[in-house]
């Protein structure tokens, strides 16, 4: 089975020390078929000990330089990971026609203008108020903003559990439905995020349940990606989680090439 980690990080992002030749050798070495950059482009990110303003620039010479150096090995292709927030939405809009990408995952590490990964963003709420103020501000900005292609680790708030527990799906069931229903009016897609694995959840962002859900209401478009920083974290728990998205029902698995999906039957 080919396997396509359409989440990797490398020196570009802030948050990473790998030299991209470093990523793309262990992804030969894993047997990956195609696999994208998308180092992090953060507008307005709130933690002052990170700066996620990739060299975009700079980060495209190196994924050329790759595409010729390891041609007919593996193909790479160019992406970004964007962080939403309803007030920087138009420097997205201004920014990426800049250059030419793949791909375009767009998450959320800021709401409410407050860092999730620090906990400023859980400071005073209930867990109900979190996980639904989140889901809220993501519909707001997806009512806005079409200028993506998929969404990052949806649910990633259940990675902070020292910060606030998780509450019952029932809790932010309608926030979180209403956002998979405007990805798939847009004819957009989601992420099967595995380092949900890596940080000891035993299963990817979103779970299985919402992935379950997503493909209820009619979604079809799923990239994979291990959200890998290091080389050894690259497509991590693969194997499991495509034979668990076939269990479920996902026929494909979804790449892109200028912006453009094509599908790939699992």
């Amino acid at each position: 089975m080919a396997f396509y980690d359409y989440h990797v990080h490398s020196c570009f992002s802030e948050d990473s020390n790998a030299p991209m030749v470093d990523m793309v050798q262990a992804g030969i070495e894993k047997g990956l078929a195609e696999m994208c950059f998308c180092d992090h482009v953060d507008f307005g990110y709130t933690d002052p000990g990170f700066a996620f303003l990739c060299d975009v620039e700079k980060q495209q010479e190196e994924i050329a330089f790759c595409q010729q150096k390891y041609d007919g090995q593996i193909t790479i292709k160019k992406g970004l990971e964007i962080g939403l927030q309803p007030h920087v939405l138009q420097q997205y809009e201004d920014f990426l026609p800049q250059y030419e990408f793949d791909f375009i995952l767009a998450s959320m590490h800021t709401c409410q203008q407050k860092d999730i990964h620090t906990g400023a963003y859980f400071a005073g709420k209930t867990a109900k108020d979190a996980y639904c103020d989140y889901f809220d501000s993501f519909l707001t900005c997806l009512k806005q903003f079409k200028n993506y292609n998929c969404l990052g680790h949806l649910d990633i708030l259940k990675r902070y559990g020292n910060h606030i527990k998780e509450p019952d799906y029932e809790v932010y069931q309608e926030g979180l439905e209403a956002v998979l229903k405007q990805v798939i009016v847009d004819g957009k897609g989601i992420e099967v995020n595995t380092s949900g694995f890596r940080h000891g959840k035993g299963a990817p962002y979103p779970s299985y349940a919402i992935l379950k859900r997503y493909k209820e209401l009619g979604g079809e478009m799923i990239t994979t990606g291990s959200d890998a920083h290091t080389p050894q974290d690259l497509a991590i728990h693969f194997s499991q989680t495509y034979a668990a998205l076939k269990e479920i029902g996902f026929c494909y698995v979804c790449t892109f090439l200028n912006r453009k999906p094509y599908m790939h039957k699992i």
